[in-house]
């Protein structure tokens, strides 16, 4: 059983974080078109992306002592919000999204927050299967 561990970003980290989010949403058409273009990529690395994940908790997740990925929760009405979940090939998603989902609702419970809320970009039942298998459905 691998040792996984979340905790919160540092600043140091959060440039690194604020990079690894750029690729990743440049590599998903909604964004591409947004990101990819000079001045909005500039934009967005530099203002838009260390602000976002500055005003949200921003957790480094860790696999044996390595960092295997990121995820960034936001405060939103009477939500908690799991806005991004990224977990690195080669590292145990399953436990890595239960153990982002578990933490998210504890901290939903302790801000008394009703709902806890994600939103996968990709709805294969490839990228849903962590979801499901620990109790998240889809609502469509």
């Amino acid at each position: 059983m691998p040792d996984l561990n979340l905790r919160e970003a540092t600043k140091d980290e959060i440039r690194q974080i604020a990079l690894w989010l750029l690729e990743d949403r440049t590599a998903h058409p909604m964004f591409a078109g947004f990101t990819n273009r000079g001045w909005r990529r500039f934009l967005y690395e530099k203002v838009v992306t260390p602000r976002y994940l500055r005003a949200s908790h921003t957790w480094v997740l860790e696999q044996d002592g390595q960092e295997a990925g990121y995820a960034v929760v936001q405060q939103t009405g009477s939500s908690i919000y799991v806005a991004d979940l990224v977990v690195r090939a080669g590292f145990d998603r399953f436990g890595l999204t239960a153990a982002t989902l578990s933490k998210a609702e504890a901290l939903a419970q302790d801000g008394q927050y009703r709902f806890v809320r994600t939103s996968p970009w990709d709805a294969s039942q490839e990228a849903l299967a962590p979801y499901l298998t620990v109790g998240y459905r889809s609502l469509d």
